[in-house]
């Protein structure tokens, strides 16, 4: 995928490996928007139709400047057949065109967005636009289905109130859960996924029975915690996330299954899976592991599937977790940065070089950042190198004023303190 003049930037160039793609970055540099390009490039559709993406202030009107705003995608199918288009900006319509017909499907997209929401893109739509039953229910049945955060559990119905384009977690969850033989892959699909992307193996997301609360028909989802059961509405947000993110792979995947079905098509081979800040709720631990278990939980939902994953990510927990399998044969990391001579953002795709420690993460290109501490911590040790380093007369007040920042800063234990406390005392400064 290729963008001249949008956004904040020039040109970005974006060219993803075939199975796990991290996206960095620090705010406002366009990782969402990135990420809503690519499902832009695959799908067809911009999610935000009021909101489309913009072209640089600075962008050309002229069709032969090279500013001209425009998006570039190529895509390549199961067969290895290319396929490129190019959209143009639209100063009349403020939009961008419409890219032709596809013939190279992208597969099962799914987006988990940074705000709770999903994006669902199925192929299957597609494949039966020629259909009866399609044109008959032109108005329900389309390849995106977007819901929002409360959709996601409670379900979403059609503008005319006659069908739902989704149950909703909640409902799902029970019927599937009590269903017997019927929902029997569907539950352990949900169950299994659940397990496989719980914090960790003593503090694992295991469903208990349904919960039927005060004054409440409906019966909802349990989760044991260990202090006890707990309804699936009354979980923290990283469950809460997490939970989602689970049910929403396991219902898009057999939907599509069922759809395929009932068209007698093969089910698609590939899965484009993208989620905005992965680490958004979750605790450290549950951070360090999140990204290997969605890998193997996607690898055994759907065994026969080759998935693509994109992951936008501000932790260095996150990239810490992949140094264990990631493959710069199939596996790349890509960075967003800001660009001060041009005052545009540029996308590298960088060196996958393992750190060791999280703290290493913090301090290496990715982050940037010159110590693993607090702000004030960093600027006093500046201060205090700088006068170890300094050339000329260094007074006692001075390193008497650096050190006592250095004591509200840093902890007892501080591996600096070995490098100051010699200097410190002999310029006449002690405890």
């Amino acid at each position: 995928m290729e963008m001249q003049s949008v956004g904040s930037t020039e040109h970005i160039m974006y060219e993803p490996a075939p199975r796990l793609n991290l996206i960095t970055g620090d705010n406002s540099l366009g990782k969402t928007f990135l990420m809503d390009t690519i499902w832009w490039g695959l799908t067809g559709e911009w999610l935000e139709v009021d909101r489309p993406l913009l072209p640089r202030e600075d962008a050309s009107t002229s069709k032969r400047s090279k500013t001209e705003p425009q998006i570039s995608i190529v895509s390549v199918g199961n067969e290895g057949r290319k396929e490129a288009f190019t959209s143009k900006f639209s100063w009349e319509n403020g939009g961008w065109g419409a890219p032709p017909q596809r013939i190279t499907l992208a597969g099962l997209v799914v987006y988990a967005r940074h705000d709770g929401s999903f994006a669902v893109w199925d192929p299957t739509y597609v494949l039966s636009r020629s259909t009866p039953a399609y044109q008959a229910q032109s108005n329900s049945l389309q390849p995106t289905t977007l819901l929002d955060s409360r959709e996601v559990w409670y379900g979403k119905q059609t503008e005319d109130r006659r069908n739902w384009f989704s149950n909703g977690l909640i409902r799902d969850w029970v019927t599937w859960q009590i269903g017997g033989n019927r929902y029997a892959n569907q539950w352990e699909a949900l169950r299994l996924s659940l397990e496989n992307l719980s914090p960790s193996a003593e503090n694992p997301l295991i469903p208990s029975d349904p919960i039927r609360l005060p004054f409440v028909t409906q019966e909802v989802p349990g989760l044991q915690m260990p202090y006890g059961t707990v309804p699936i509405t009354n979980v923290s947000a990283g469950v809460r996330r997490i939970t989602s993110l689970a049910y929403m792979l396991v219902w898009s995947w057999f939907r599509h299954l069922d759809n395929s079905n009932a068209i007698r098509r093969e089910p698609q081979q590939r899965l484009v899976l993208l989620v905005d800040e992965i680490e958004a709720h979750l605790h450290p631990r549950w951070q360090r592991t999140i990204v290997p278990a969605l890998m193997n939980m996607v690898e055994k939902l759907m065994p026969s599937v080759k998935p693509q994953i994109h992951i936008a990510t501000h932790s260095p927990l996150v990239l810490a977790s992949a140094e264990p399998f990631f493959d710069e044969a199939i596996d790349d990391l890509h960075h967003l940065n800001l660009d001060l001579t041009t005052v545009t953002v540029t996308l590298e795709e960088v060196e996958f070089m393992k750190q060791g420690r999280v703290d290493m993460w913090l301090r290496s290109d990715i982050f940037g950042l010159e110590e693993a501490r607090s702000l004030p911590a960093e600027q006093a040790i500046e201060d205090a190198l700088r006068l170890q380093k300094s050339n000329g007369a260094v007074t006692t007040a001075q390193v008497a004023h650096v050190h006592e920042r250095l004591k509200q800063a840093l902890p007892a234990h501080d591996i600096f303190w070995s490098r100051w406390t010699f200097f410190a005392e002999k310029h006449g400064v002690d405890e």
